[in-house]
């Protein structure tokens, strides 16, 4: 599912992650959260930290978004599991 459908369907209850442990997702996922934004703006965490959270979130229902902490277009770069 997408954000856009997700959002179609109705609200989508978020919270900002900064822990690196991917049962996090699983946890805020059994507390009814339906989308995790990681936040990489505010953390020290790297690609493969977010790529194991992303693809945690993923396993556990949830919608996953990445707060990137670069902002030009140009130094973004995909993320595996995306």
């Amino acid at each position: 599912m997408t954000l856009k459908n997700a959002l179609a369907a109705g609200p989508v209850t978020a919270t900002f992650a900064s822990l690196k442990d991917p049962a996090v997702a699983g946890v805020l996922a059994q507390a009814g959260f339906g989308c995790i934004v990681i936040d990489r703006e505010h953390a020290v965490m790297g690609s493969e930290t977010a790529a194991g959270l992303i693809m945690a979130s993923q396993r556990a229902g949830q919608l996953p978004l990445v707060r990137d902490r670069v902002q030009r277009p140009q130094h973004r770069r995909e993320l595996p599991g995306i």
